[in-house]
């Protein structure tokens, strides 16, 4: 695990985008990590939290690639 880079508590949905959104902090910087949902019946939430580590390795990958979007996000897929 790179020590680098650390993730918050803090998981937004948005209904709307139907997108979660968890943080990591990179050298200080916040980098939002985001991935849209694909079934609306259940709670994304709830799912997020079941599979947390899977997200935050997936996701801390991406970042020691630079895998960042025009907006500065790193996307995943939904697992």
């Amino acid at each position: 695990m790179n020590q680098s880079i650390l993730f918050s508590e803090r998981v937004e949905y948005d209904t709307k985008l139907r997108k979660v959104t968890f943080f990591a902090q990179v050298n200080g910087l916040s980098v939002p990590c985001v991935y849209t949902v694909n079934d609306d019946s259940s709670n994304p939430l709830m799912l997020f939290e079941q599979k947390r580590f899977d997200y935050e390795e997936l996701a801390e990958a991406a970042i020691e690639n630079e895998n960042y979007n025009e907006s500065g996000e790193i996307e995943l897929e939904e697992l």
